[in-house]
């Protein structure tokens, strides 16, 4: 009898980003709240991922995938997309992560579904950074993950550079889970420019790890329907 293990992720970027906000009149936060949420609705032009799923050591399989924007349709961003899998062995997984937008950061915290609090300052990447602590609870009615982690804004620019997140519960069959993300400027807004998955689990015998490398470039806002 064959086991297959079925893994199916979805880690939308407005469920596993946001920022903490540490209190009234918080000028990094509030400059870097406004910046984020003028950059809500953004779409990136070109997408690149590498998928590989591995057992142990072994690579199983490995998938190559290049999303482009080719146009609008009602508002919406119109994508093709073009995949390469390499199969050394079947891994049995299916994955789906979804990253494709800059927006809905800061939807949370305007329906009140985030605790946040300011943990401390530090350098990185040679940038004073004040770094934020965030729980994010599901909107009523979705099934998302809640989301916790950390949110590095740089202090001179007011605009965030790098989060670090992982659900609050894990999803059934999953035994570690975290996502790092890098940020850049695209003119005054800001975007995602990286981002970077771990993943490990599986069911009975079968144990399987999972590593996902995304790009984003060509930040564009969406054409008027």
């Amino acid at each position: 009898m064959k086991c297959r293990t079925t893994i199916l992720l979805a880690m939308f970027l407005g469920a596993a980003v946001a920022l903490p906000l540490r209190a009234a009149g918080d000028p990094v936060w509030d400059a870097a709240e406004e910046r984020a949420w003028r950059s809500r609705d953004l779409q990136a032009a070109l997408i690149t991922t590498r998928t590989e799923i591995g057992n142990g050591d072994e690579t199983l399989e490995i998938v190559e995938e290049t999303e482009r924007l080719t146009g609008w349709s009602a508002g919406q961003p119109v994508r093709t997309t073009e995949t390469k899998r390499t199969v050394v062995h079947k891994s049995g997984m299916s994955v789906k992560i979804n990253l494709s937008s800059a927006g809905n950061v800061f939807v949370a915290a305007r329906e009140g579904r985030l605790t946040k609090a300011y943990v401390r300052d530090e350098t990185l990447n040679g940038r004073r950074c004040a770094v934020y602590h965030v729980e994010e609870r599901p909107a009523p009615g979705k099934k998302d993950t809640a989301v916790a982690g950390e949110v590095w804004i740089d202090r001179e620019g007011n605009i965030p550079i790098q989060g670090v997140f992982h659900p609050v519960k894990l999803p059934p069959n999953v035994k570690t889970y975290g996502m790092t993300i890098q940020y850049g400027l695209v003119g005054d807004y800001w975007a995602p420019s990286h981002a970077s998955i771990q993943m490990s689990g599986g069911a009975m015998f079968i144990k399987r790890t999972l590593s996902v490398e995304k790009a984003f470039s060509g930040w564009t806002p969406p054409v008027a329907p």
